[in-house]
C-alpha cells in the first residue's frame, strides 16, 4: 500500500526516535510498538521505517508476520526461520524451544540488528522473539497497545487527515483525477474516515471500473444502505478488520455489560457520539460499568478515545455498529434503546 509520506512523516520520525535515541538499561532492547485499528497503515509505516534504517542495521534485519489474532504464529514456528537467517544450518537448530530461544538471544546479542514483528496479537507472542541486548532494536506492530511489553515505547497511529487521505487517493488513481473532481474526492475520503485500507479499496474500485467517475463512487458510498458492502474489493474489505476487533474485545467484569452489545446499541440509535452517562441510562446500569464497556471498545479500536467526555464514532464505525444492531435484531436479541444523541 502506498505510504502518504507527508501525512506520516511525523509518525515515521517518532518511530525512528524511539529506536535510535537514548541509552537502554543493561539487558534491555530499544523497542517501538506501532498500534492502531486494522487497516490504519501500521505495517506500511513499519516497513518504511525499516527501509530508512537499513544503513544503521549493520548486521541486517529480521522480519516476521505474526498473523494477528486470526492466525497467530508462535515463536516455535518463527525461531527456526530467524535462526536460519542468522546462519544456523537447518539440521543444527535445536528441537527444544528453550534452547532455540537461548541460541537466538546469543546470536543477536552484541549485534546491530533490526527485528520487525508485524501484526502481533499480544506481548506473550513477542517476548521469545526479543533479540539479545547490546545494539539490536525491535519494531512491533499490533492492534493491541501491548502496554505490558517491558521497555516498549508506543505510537498510536490514527487515521489520516484530509490532506493525507487525498494524497493517498491521488497516489493510486492519479492526482489529475483527484484534482479534476476535488469535491467528490473529499466526499470519498470523508466516508472512508481517513482509514488507509478503506481509501485503498475505494481507489481499487475506481481502477477496476475506468468508466466510473470519482463523483459516481462518492454517490455510491454516501447513498449505500450498507456502506461496508461498497468498501470491499476481492478478498479485501473493511468489515473483516472490524470483525477481528470485535472478536478481540475484552470481556467485562462479572455483572458488567457486554461491550459488543453497547456497540449494537449505538448502531440502533445512530449516535455519532455518546457519553458514559447516556450508556448507563440505555442499559440501566451504574455509570462505572458503562464507562468500563466503552473503554473496552476504545482499546479494541471500535470507538475513538473520549474527548470532552464523549466517545465518538466515525462514518465507518457508525456503519458497522448499524450492521451489528441489524444482526442482533434478526437473531431476536435486539432490545429497545433510548436515543443516545
Amino acid at each position: 500500500m502506498p505510504l502518504p509520506l507527508a501525512a506520516r512523516s511525523d509518525a515515521l520520525a517518532r518511530v525512528r526516535h524511539f529506536l535510535t535515541t537514548g541509552t537502554m538499561p543493561a539487558g534491555m532492547v530499544a523497542t517501538a510498538v506501532v498500534t492502531g485499528r486494522g487497516g490504519v497503515g501500521k505495517s506500511a509505516l513499519a516497513l518504511h521505517a525499516a527501509h530508512t534504517m537499513r544503513d544503521s542495521s549493520v548486521h541486517g534485519q529480521l522480519y516476521a508476520d505474526l498473523g494477528g489474532a486470526e492466525r497467530p504464529l508462535t515463536a516455535r514456528e518463527v525461531l527456526p526461520r530467524f535462526l536460519a537467517d542468522l546462519g544456523v544450518p537447518r539440521d543444527e537448530i535445536p528441537g527444544e524451544q528453550s534452547e532455540r530461544e537461548s541460541l537466538y538471544r546469543s546470536l543477536t546479542a552484541g549485534r546491530r540488528l533490526l527485528v520487525v514483528l508485524d501484526n502481533a496479537s499480544g506481548s506473550a507472542q513477542v517476548r521469545p522473539l526479543i533479540p539479545g541486548s547490546g545494539g539490536s532494536r525491535l519494531l512491533v506492530t499490533s492492534r493491541r497497545r501491548l502496554a505490558d511489553l517491558e521497555g516498549a515505547r508506543t505510537l498510536l497511529l490514527g487515521p489520516l487527515d484530509e490532506a493525507g487521505s487525498l494524497e493517498l487517493l491521488g497516489g493510486i488513481v492519479g492526482t489529475a483525477g483527484v484534482g479534476g473532481e476535488p469535491r467528490a474526492a473529499r466526499a470519498v475520503v470523508t466516508v472512508c474516515a481517513g482509514l488507509p485500507l478503506a481509501i485503498r479499496i475505494a481507489a481499487t474500485r475506481l481502477l477496476e471500473r475506468p468508466h466510473w467517475s470519482i463523483g459516481h463512487l462518492a454517490r455510491r458510498l454516501t447513498e449505500a444502505p450498507r456502506l461496508l458492502d461498497e468498501l470491499c474489493a476481492g478478498d479485501v474489505g473493511v468489515r473483516p478488520c472490524l470483525d477481528a476487533e470485535v472478536a478481540g474485545l475484552r470481556r467485562t467484569a462479572p455483572g458488567g455489560i457486554d461491550p459488543a452489545e453497547v456497540l449494537a446499541a449505538l448502531g440502533t440509535t445512530g449516535a455519532s457520539s455518546v457519553s458514559s452517562g447516556e450508556v448507563a441510562v440505555l442499559f440501566g446500569c451504574p455509570e462505572a460499568q458503562a464507562e468500563e464497556a466503552l473503554d473496552s471498545l476504545v482499546v479494541a479500536n471500535l470507538l475513538d478515545a473520549p474527548a470532552g467526555g464523549r466517545y465518538r464514532l466515525d462514518a465507518l464505525l457508525r456503519a458497522y455498529a448499524r450492521e451489528r444492531a441489524q444482526e442482533a435484531a434478526v437473531r431476536g436479541h435486539g432490545r429497545s434503546y433510548m436515543r443516545a444523541g
